[in-house]
């Protein structure tokens, strides 16, 4: 893989996210060696991964829950309904 295809693929999220298969990840391991940019896009996905709130990342992870979870996570995160008349 070359890397225009790391970067359409969003490899670096992927990777952070410990969702590449072993010869990806190895693949995009060593490219990393040398690029600077792959690295930086690594990095950032980390920070964001860091500095997403728990109540983010717990309802994430209700995508592979049940619908009934992600509806009531929805619900807390939508905004108010206008009363206009």
């Amino acid at each position: 893989m070359d890397h225009s295809q790391f970067k359409a693929n969003q490899t670096a999220a992927v990777y952070v996210a410990d969702g590449l298969d072993a010869p990806t990840q190895e693949a995009f391991e060593m490219h990393m060696m040398d690029c600077p940019e792959c690295i930086e896009d690594v990095e950032t996905w980390r920070a964001i991964k860091v500095n997403i709130p728990s109540r983010v990342r717990l309802a994430n992870a209700g995508v592979h829950g049940s619908r009934s979870a992600r509806r009531s996570d929805r619900a807390t995160l939508s905004l108010p309904r206008c009363a206009c008349p």
